[in-house]
């Protein structure tokens, strides 16, 4: 599609973990690295891949969609038509998906849950919160140590609504990774919250200008990038 005829401006498109991960880049806790790894946990589970200090694309555009690497090969089916996939168990709708029905099958039903209140309850000891959540930073801590893995980054941020759990989150996702990694792939690795939580997809859209520079109208990108 050419946004051009409708705006009369250059146009540069992106989705809203990479543009995430460039506010890491120039303002939050990735400035100075060259390999690093962005995660958002909010509806789904977005992720940005930055190696040698770019944003990894792919062939088309489609790279980085790390929620949807499994964590359960006999789990779930996904929406993707995969099982078991990390989006299952560490979005925020699927951290309230998942307390409705231990709620439902303790006759507690509350249609109206979301995931901020099951984090709520989490922090206040609730058995069938702390049950969600520590699957939760299972799921999350499996998936972290493969990329861990595959990418060896020098920085893990999370954002997104549920990183808004803060430290008790955090620390239970450290903990995971810790166990799942192997050591020397782990050392100096940092696992942090995204700067400005969820206001990072916004900062880093104006980012996208420091980070390619203003696309010119005349360009053979026919205006958009």
């Amino acid at each position: 599609m050419n946004v051009l005829p409708q705006f009369q401006l250059p146009v540069i498109v992106d989705n809203d973990v990479n543009v995430l991960a460039l506010t890491e880049k120039y303002l939050g806790s990735c400035i100075g690295v060259e390999d690093f790894i962005c995660l958002a946990l909010g509806t789904g589970v977005g992720g940005a891949i930055i190696v040698e200090g770019r944003l990894v694309h792919g062939s088309w555009g489609g790279a980085g969609e790390l929620g949807h690497m499994s964590v359960d090969f006999k789990g779930p089916t996904c929406v993707c038509g995969g099982k078991g996939c990390l989006e299952h168990y560490a979005s925020g709708t699927s951290i309230a998906r998942r307390m409705r029905e231990k709620l439902t099958l303790n006759n507690e039903p509350l249609d109206n849950l979301e995931s901020r209140d099951v984090i709520a309850r989490w922090r206040e000891g609730d058995r069938l919160a702390t049950e969600v959540m520590e699957e939760t930073i299972a799921a999350l801590g499996s998936a972290i140590a493969s990329f861990i893995h595959i990418f060896n980054p020098k920085v893990i941020v999370i954002g997104g609504g549920v990183a808004e759990a803060g430290e008790l989150l955090f620390e239970g996702i450290r903990r995971e990774v810790a166990t799942r990694t192997m050591p020397s792939m782990l050392e100096g690795v940092r696992i942090e919250a995204a700067y400005r939580g969820n206001s990072c997809g916004m900062i880093g859209a104006a980012l996208q200008i420091w980070e390619y520079g203003v696309p010119s109208l005349s360009s053979s990108n026919e205006g958009f990038i």
